[in-house]
């Protein structure tokens, strides 16, 4: 299974990779604004990921992966200082299957984790185009890879899934910003 982590912290991201490396195929990436390049050339199974990034923070970052067809079925575990704030059914739309709380955390403990986050086996599940599989047929049409804003084809008006996903981060980026 490959994993990226997404750290900017680089000596937390080297203990990390250390303590998955012997079961996992790891890399990093400390910057945000890199992790597109990381996910289209490298396919990881899952991202392991903090949540502040810098003067970036991952819900940003999440609605962004979400917008693609190729990167919305990605498998997400944050791994954060600030997990008690974080509710799961908040996040879960991003494809979050963990929070786990940095200061807890056991080596064993994510790779177990990591073990048991995988796409979802789920056969009535739409099949997914992530890491070489299938690809699901898109509702969306990008209209600018910047913005991160998508319409319905049929439609041609902002999907009400854009609009949940908007106030989960602005949710979160208040609360973290307190």
């Amino acid at each position: 299974m490959k994993v990226l982590i997404l750290e900017d912290d680089k000596w937390l991201a080297d203990s990390l990779r250390a303590g998955l490396e012997s079961e996992f195929e790891v890399r990093v990436c400390h910057d945000p604004t890199k992790v597109f390049e990381v996910l289209d050339k490298w396919r990881p199974d899952v991202l392991l990921a903090d949540v502040i990034l810098g003067e970036k923070n991952l819900f940003v970052l999440l609605n962004e992966i979400q917008s693609y067809v190729d990167t919305r079925v990605l498998p997400v575990v944050i791994l954060s200082t600030a997990a008690r704030q974080i509710k799961s059914q908040d996040v879960a739309e991003y494809n979050v299957r963990q929070v786990l709380d940095k200061t807890e955390i056991t080596p064993e403990i994510l790779r177990q984790t990591l073990r048991e986050t995988t796409f979802s086996e789920d056969p009535s599940a739409p099949e997914t185009s992530y890491a070489g599989r299938p690809a699901e047929p898109s509702l969306a049409t990008n209209l600018s890879a910047s913005s991160g804003i998508y319409v319905s084809e049929s439609e041609g008006k902002k999907s009400s899934e854009e609009s949940v996903s908007r106030r989960v981060v602005q949710k979160y980026t208040r609360k973290l910003a307190k």
